[in-house]
């Protein structure tokens, strides 16, 4: 893989891509994926309502809410726009 001499602290933009989810964006996860296991689980027929009638769902859409990390970053695409400005030798904003 090539090298190049792109240093963050020097190259990339002035801000940290990173933020943390806030209660309120775990409790909109949580009803979203919650929505997303009932689609799948309607699917299964039977099995799927049993899943459902036994707190499955509500258990699993809890699981995968707590498996999130705290903090996330928003865009991949913003390393690619610096080495953009890196690449054209130009300051980024």
């Amino acid at each position: 893989m090539a090298k190049t001499a792109f240093d963050p602290q020097v190259n990339g933009f002035a801000f940290t891509n990173a933020f943390a989810l806030s209660d309120e964006e775990r409790t909109w996860l949580l009803t979203a994926v919650a929505i997303t296991i009932d689609s799948a689980l309607g699917m299964l027929g039977p099995f799927g309502l049993a899943a459902r009638l036994t707190g499955t769902r509500d258990k699993l859409a809890q699981l995968l809410v707590s498996a999130l990390p705290d903090r996330y970053g928003l865009c991949g695409g913003m390393a690619f726009a610096a080495l953009d400005y890196f690449r054209a030798r130009a300051p980024t904003p």
